[in-house]
């Protein structure tokens, strides 16, 4: 499974392909949105390679990011100064950052999801990894379960049951990952193989169906398939950052000192994205080289901006309103940035 070797010494370090992976979830929610909220004909003359491939990105990088909360979490809570009152005053910073957001008009409530989130790790952190899995598979299934009973069921009961199955699980799953040691290479390429066996069954039975986007996924198997597939992908897309990008991040750099500020790259997106929609009216296209043209930029501002100031203004900030992170913690934002 995905839980750490025997003996492993986890490396304290940071981790490159971590960030990495934190930029690819965020580019493909901003991909995302940029169909749902910039586009008012997302249907129309849009190639349909790109259609498709939104509707793969739908629900995904969002899920993604869910797994990466466990992994940051499993990570900081290695340190001392990192417990739980820290991960708490994060939680009401996320939770009152997003409904922030959603007062100036911005739909996507994930921050206020990802505040949840780290309550619930409060409550999980400290539990072996066995019981972490065991959860992880009890959660998942009671949402899973619900719309199996009921398929094309729409209502609020349904809705919280899959939003914390999929939340919770992610979690959970991160918080094993995120305690084996990142760097050793044998363990990357076993938590890869997993997450494949994971989603390629699980992704042909979509495919033949033609469910793509998972939210809208409708049946008795359909939903427990898209489940299972995107924590298999979540966990792969993990593995691959991990293994590929090394050390020094070379080529590689401007993505990964994106991917170091996701607060920042989210909130900017949002803010953006609601001002837009008050005056552009956009095909799908149109729609999605703006957010590729956002991404591009946030890449190029990235590294020069942690070089100068060593994290984003709103992780910084997030930082100070909870707790000043002790020197050497993972991912510090006083450490050096990644070459």
């Amino acid at each position: 499974m995905v839980n750490p070797p025997p003996g492993s010494t986890p490396s304290l370090s940071r981790l490159p392909g971590l960030d990495m992976a934190r930029f690819l979830a965020v580019a493909g929610m901003v991909l995302v949105h940029a169909r749902d909220v910039l586009a008012q004909d997302a249907a129309g003359s849009a190639a349909l390679w790109l259609e498709i491939s939104q509707s793969i990105a739908t629900n995904r990088a969002r899920l993604l990011f869910f797994l990466l909360a466990g992994v940051g979490v499993a990570l900081m809570s290695r340190r001392q100064g990192a417990g739980a009152g820290v991960l708490l005053r994060r939680a009401l910073f996320l939770a009152l950052l997003g409904t922030g957001l959603a007062l100036v008009g911005w739909g996507d409530l994930i921050l206020v999801f990802y505040g949840v989130l780290f309550v619930v790790a409060v409550l999980l952190m400290r539990l072996d990894s066995r019981s972490l899995l065991a959860i992880a598979a009890v959660v998942a299934a009671a949402g899973v379960l619900r719309l199996a009973a009921s398929p094309f069921a729409d209502d609020t009961l349904t809705n919280v049951l899959l939003l914390v199955g999929e939340m919770v699980p992610l979690l959970c799953i991160g918080l094993v990952i995120g305690r084996a040691d990142l760097t050793n290479d044998a363990y990357l390429v076993r938590l890869g193989a997993v997450g494949a066996l994971m989603a390629l069954p699980a992704l042909a039975f979509l495919a033949h169906t033609g469910a793509w986007d998972i939210t809208e996924v409708e049946g008795r198997v359909e939903p427990a398939a898209a489940l299972v597939s995107t924590m298999g992908l979540s966990v792969v897309v993990l593995a691959l950052c991990l293994r590929i990008v090394p050390r020094k991040a070379g080529w590689w750099s401007p993505l990964v000192a994106a991917g170091g500020m996701p607060l920042t790259a989210y909130v900017g997106h949002a803010l953006l994205f609601t001002v837009l929609t008050r005056t552009a009216d956009w095909d799908l296209g149109t729609a999605t080289g703006v957010a590729a043209g956002y991404l591009a930029v946030l890449a190029l501002v990235a590294g020069p901006w942690r070089t100068w100031r060593g994290s984003g203004p709103i992780e910084a900030l997030m930082r100070r309103v909870s707790r000043p992170t002790p020197p050497g913690l993972i991912n510090d934002a006083r450490m050096k940035p990644v070459e």
